[in-house]
């Protein structure tokens, strides 16, 4: 059930890039081709220009990348209606997170099939399909080895992965991992409804076989489609742009025109602009990055000469990867996509990539910052309600929220600012009547004062601590409430996984997709479950 909905803005956690994203801010207007709204899809529409030849590639590609996956038939048909000039992509991605990681990995997926069953509803002559990136060129297994359950960060230590394609680490070993998991939960029963996450890993050969297996089982309904971009074919697609980046630093030309007119607004920069940015995947699957400096090229520490490069992307174009600012790019060379929902920090790196399209003459798609949510008890909801506090709040010293609010229980009859804005003007004309009459009271007078202040605040503390202790009760809720919304200062989509929800209702995805409301205005939703 849906509680509260908060505006990016009055939640004040973005940054001011995002807020004024959102808030479709004329500031930001530059740095996008159009603010996202279901008026603006056909003018997106008739400006994508994909061939025919690659919607072949595409749908052939996607076809190998599923076989031996039991996929749905919604899944199967939105695969081959990809084949059709009249049907367009709503994209979402993530890295390869274990049992998918963070909330908010579920959430991005459930807003694009939102958008998409919205768009088949509004358009009924084209056709819109939900689509998933999985970023299995990633190579830093750190940041997706663990998950957080029950307040325990638990890891899957693999030797032998450092630089490697996520993607292409073998899932073997990792029974360890699924049985600390599994310890986590007492109840048989509780064990039999995971048993499918569980088996998405310990059944896949690899990372991005498990992982297209778990979302599969999370959306395959839904007609989800998965792609896996480290692909020969596809790579192929992509070997023009390649091309370009080598020849002619694209988009580090581009990047840095963009990057000046943030920065004079006042935005950031989300991705540190290098001149080459691009990546060689070798033999045993590690990605080493192609750097130019001073005119030279190299791999990693090695040097290569521009032309041996080119070479290379002509007989292995699948062996070439984009780093963040360009993996964009060659998502919607091989999409036929119209809008990508990501996360702020997701967001604000496209929004340093306009100029990169125009100059590759691709069309720049919507950008959609996803939704927040935030799931709560019955009960934290009564206790967030009662509090009278804002949600936001809770995020700071929960003392001195209550030290002010204990203040205006109190009536302010005890006010230390004012006493103490009192007591300096007193001091003011005493210490100046001592001057007059006898220099040696000033010191006296100083002292005098310092102790009534301090007595004054000792008898706040004193007022304070003496409500506080008939609330104790109340002050212990609220600090664990903060802990289930901040854990360790952070936010709940951002450290909690959706297994420990699964576990109490089954239905808990079907219902997060079922919580959207107005797709064109993200915000933070609190729920109740």
């Amino acid at each position: 059930m849906l509680q509260h909905v908060i505006s990016f803005q009055d939640f004040g956690f973005s940054s001011k890039l995002i807020q004024n994203l959102t808030a479709k801010d004329p500031n930001v207007a530059e740095f996008v081709e159009e603010f996202f709204a279901y008026d603006k899809i056909e003018s997106a529409i008739n400006k994508k220009v994909f061939e025919k030849s690659n919607r072949e590639v595409l749908v052939n590609q996607l076809k190998t990348q599923n076989k031996g996956i039991n996929i749905s038939d919604a899944t199967k048909g939105n695969i081959a209606a990809l084949g059709s000039e009249n049907t367009f992509t709503i994209t979402t991605g993530h890295q390869l997170n274990l049992l998918s990681g963070p909330l908010y990995s579920i959430y991005k997926v459930a807003q694009v099939i939102n958008i998409t069953r919205d768009l088949n509803s509004k358009f009924p002559n084209y056709n819109f399909v939900p689509v998933f990136w999985m970023a299995t060129e990633d190579h830093d297994f750190e940041e997706i080895n663990h998950i957080n359950l029950f307040k325990d960060n638990l890891a899957w230590n693999h030797e032998d992965v450092e630089n490697k394609v996520a993607g292409r680490i073998s899932t073997k070993g990792i029974s360890s991992f699924i049985e600390a998991i599994k310890a986590k939960f007492s109840n048989p029963e509780d064990l039999e409804k995971l048993s499918p996450i569980f088996d998405s890993i310990s059944q896949a050969h690899d990372l991005a076989d498990a992982t297209r297996t778990l979302m599969n089982h999370f959306f395959g309904e839904h007609g989800l489609v998965i792609i896996d971009g480290d692909d020969t074919e596809l790579k192929g697609l992509f070997a023009p742009v390649v091309k370009r980046e080598i020849e002619e630093q694209v988009t580090f030309k581009a990047v840095s025109k963009i990057n000046a007119q943030l920065l004079k607004k006042d935005y950031h920069n989300q991705v540190f602009l290098r001149n080459s940015n691009i990546f060689l995947i070798q033999e045993d699957g590690k990605r080493e990055r192609i750097s130019l400096e001073e005119g030279k090229w190299a791999v990693g520490e090695n040097e290569i000469s521009q032309e041996e490069l080119l070479t290379c992307l002509s007989s292995s174009p699948e062996a070439f990867s984009p780093n963040a600012l360009l993996r964009p790019v060659y998502q919607e060379t091989i999409l036929p996509n119209l809008a990508y929902v990501g996360g702020g920090g997701e967001i604000a790196y496209w929004m340093q990539l306009k100029g990169v399209f125009q100059s590759l003459g691709l069309a720049f798609p919507m950008i959609i910052a996803r939704d927040s949510f935030v799931l709560l008890r019955e009960r934290e909801i009564e206790i967030l309600n009662d509090s009278g506090l804002e949600l936001k709040q809770l995020k700071g010293d929960l003392n001195l929220l209550f030290k002010d609010k204990v203040k205006d229980e109190i009536g302010g009859s005890i006010i230390i600012d004012d006493i103490k804005q009192a007591l300096e003007h007193e001091k003011i004309k005493a210490l100046k009547k001592a001057e007059e009459i006898d220099k040696g009271a000033v010191q006296s007078i100083e002292s005098t004062f310092t102790r009534a202040l301090n007595d004054f605040e000792k008898l706040e503390n004193k007022l304070v601590k003496s409500v506080k202790n008939k609330d104790e009760n109340r002050i212990r809720k609220l600090e664990k409430l903060k802990e289930k919304i901040f854990p360790n200062g952070g936010f709940q989509e951002r450290h909690e996984n959706i297994i420990s929800y699964l576990v109490n209702d089954s239905e808990i995805i079907e219902k997060i997709i079922g919580y959207y409301t107005d797709l064109e205005s993200p915000k933070i939703n609190v729920i109740q479950l």
